[in-house]
């Protein structure tokens, strides 16, 4: 499903609980991920939840400096060279290109790349940043993805690469 459409939305219920089915539900594209026994009202808050996210962006390329952002083929490019990113790099990545010079929070970002019943404070959503500033960096994109200590994260465009 998710290769014939990258915006449809999927929230898998499975009876199987264990950290690893949960994270191998998420981490093969669904949006959230449901453990039986579940409770109605929280199935149906989930559904609200997916239904206000908005996963399409008006412009299929976006662009920060030499950054650039394809949002037809999920990639990244920095100054023309091809910066590989895992899916949850590319949504992070995507996200803040979305809030583009705001700061956004941690809580805000594990809620756009991963279900409600993540850890704000698990090792998985600060390895996936460090992961993406590494490879950003890499590419010669090290500047890009500010820290605001106890705030979030801004992605910014660096004066130099705006001319």
């Amino acid at each position: 499903m998710r290769e014939k459409d990258q915006d449809f939305r999927i929230l898998i219920l499975s009876a199987r609980n264990s950290l690893e089915d949960k994270i191998n539900g998420l981490d093969s594209g669904s949006n959230d991920y449901l453990t039986k026994p579940f409770d109605f009202m929280e199935l149906e808050a989930r559904i609200r939840n997916l239904l206000r996210r908005n996963f399409k962006t008006d412009s299929r390329f976006l662009l920060c400096g030499r950054l650039r952002l394809d949002t037809g083929e999920r990639q990244a490019q920095y100054a023309g060279q091809t910066v590989v990113l895992t899916r949850k790099e590319y949504a992070l990545l995507e996200y803040l290109f979305s809030r583009l010079g705001e700061t956004v929070s941690a809580e805000e970002l594990i809620e756009h790349a991963w279900d409600s019943e993540t850890d704000l404070f698990s090792n998985s959503f600060r390895f996936h940043i460090h992961s993406l500033r590494k490879k950003l960096e890499a590419a010669g994109a090290g500047e890009y993805i500010v820290t605001k200590r106890g705030q979030g994260y801004i992605l910014r465009c660096p004066a130099e690469d705006e001319s």
